[in-house]
């Protein structure tokens, strides 16, 4: 599906920007590169693996967001910040608040044990199943070189987000209980897309890294929460909406309807002009090809002039005490042009 160039009301009261632009920005170029690298240089060191980068992917996600579309069978490594004293960790909320993570497809995985058990990729791979501690144990050197890899490449003076140790015993089996173990409110989500074993089999792994938040300067002021409801308000009022004044229907035979041709006249009842519907948003009739919704708007309507143009002129409210508008005393002026607005004399 094409994505609309132009955004949409939610997204302009908002402020996002089109999705046009690279998803990760500048923040996920270096570290992005730095994986593609890391894998390219480990699957060499491993030449039975026979590893390939097909895609590779980043966004930066808030909160949960950054969790969805992880396979159910995935196996996943918790990932320490850089410089984290294991003999003094942080308390446990504010360890989740920095903790990355780095997710294994069921794919990747046996391939990583078939690798180590059988000297090769055993042909496209079997039915997904649930990692074991043991299936930990045998990817975890292949993920730790990954990750050394990745430190190496970035550089030290670098601020871009970057990985750190492997946790001790931080096997996870699936992505159920990221959501509790991950509370950073924005996380830098790198996916890279492989082939394995010639491209007998694909996989992704998944590279999860929480980025940090700005700290407010002295006697800055934070920003007020947003009044939403009145955002939202304010910009649906702003939204155009087409009207449309449809006159009665008209009933005439078959034979009157294939006959017509160009400057035939059609006689109108005289009640017609007094009698038109006012048709507007989701009514069915200003928008071709729509059903009639009950949210669509149809109001009685009289047709008249206003200044010399053709105006129409509503008659009764929805809620309101339907009304009848006296017929006027001459009709023929309704259906007469407009006069033409008169020119002052030199």
């Amino acid at each position: 599906m094409t994505a609309d160039p132009a955004p949409s009301i939610l997204s302009r009261m908002v402020g996002r920007r089109p999705e046009a632009a690279a998803p990760g920005g500048a923040v996920a170029a270096g570290p992005l590169r730095a994986l593609v690298t890391a894998l390219r240089r480990v699957g060499e060191a491993t030449s039975t693996l026979d590893l390939d980068i097909t895609e590779r992917k980043a966004v930066v996600a808030e909160g949960e967001v950054a969790l969805e579309g992880l396979h159910a069978q995935s196996l996943c490594f918790l990932i320490d910040p850089p410089g984290l004293d294991p003999h003094a960790p942080p308390e446990a909320e504010a360890l989740s608040r920095v903790t990355g993570v780095v997710v294994l497809e069921p794919k990747m995985v046996d391939a990583l044990i078939e690798v180590q058990t059988l000297g090769c990729v055993d042909g496209p791979g079997r039915e997904p199943r649930r990692p074991t501690r043991i299936d930990a144990a045998l990817a975890q050197p292949f993920t730790r070189a990954v990750l050394g890899q990745i430190d190496r490449i970035l550089p030290a003076d670098a601020e871009d987000p970057r990985p750190g140790n492997l946790r001790t015993d931080s096997f996870v089996a699936g992505p159920d209980p990221l959501p509790m173990l991950l509370t950073a409110p924005r996380m830098l989500r790198l996916e890279v897309g492989l082939t394995l074993g010639g491209g007998e089999r694909s996989a992704r792994i998944v590279l999860l890294l929480p980025l940090p938040e700005a700290p407010a300067a002295v006697g800055e002021t934070l920003p007020a929460e947003r009044d939403w409801a009145g955002d939202l308000s304010e910009v649906v009022r702003a939204a155009p909406v087409r009207l449309e004044a449809v006159l009665p229907p008209l009933r005439i035979s078959l034979a009157t309807l294939t006959a017509l041709k160009v400057g035939d006249v059609l006689p109108l009842p005289p009640t017609s002009l007094m009698e038109l519907t006012l048709h507007g948003g989701a009514s069915g009739v200003s928008i071709p090809g729509r059903h009639r919704t009950g949210l669509g708007v149809a109001l009685p309507a009289r047709l008249g002039q206003l200044n010399g143009a053709r105006a129409v002129k509503l008659g009764d409210l929805p809620g309101q005490p339907a009304t009848r508008a006296p017929p006027p005393s001459d009709l023929a002026d309704l259906t007469a042009p407009p006069p033409a607005p008169a020119i002052p004399e030199p």
